[in-house]
């Protein structure tokens, strides 16, 4: 039997801590999903609604008026992830309308 080489030892330990890291955050995202956006004194339903009308209101005014696509959008996020909230669905929405804009600028 051979002794690994330190080498080996490296690669492994990095495979190590990177499966561990990935893992970890697979772990984060399956706890945020159904989550609400809302603020966390947002309990009742009707803070509720005045949380996601505030979001949609948000998204709207970043699609620049466009209703039909904010809604688009909404969905868009909805089906890549089914179990999220709508809140979740337009807070994710603008979050990736901001990246998607700031990579063109």
């Amino acid at each position: 039997m051979q002794i690994p080489s330190t080498t080996e030892i490296v690669i492994l330990l990095v495979g190590l801590l990177m499966w561990l890291v990935g893992h970890r955050v697979n772990q984060k995202q399956k706890k945020s999903v159904g989550r609400s956006a809302a603020p966390p004194g947002a309990k009742s339903p009707r803070d509720r609604q005045a949380a996601n009308s505030e979001l949609t209101r948000r998204l709207k005014q970043a699609c620049f008026g466009d209703r039909p696509k904010a809604d688009r959008l909404i969905q868009y996020e909805k089906k890549r992830c089914p179990g999220i909230t709508h809140a979740e669905a337009i807070q994710r929405a603008l979050e990736r309308l901001e990246i998607d804009r700031s990579r063109h600028n």
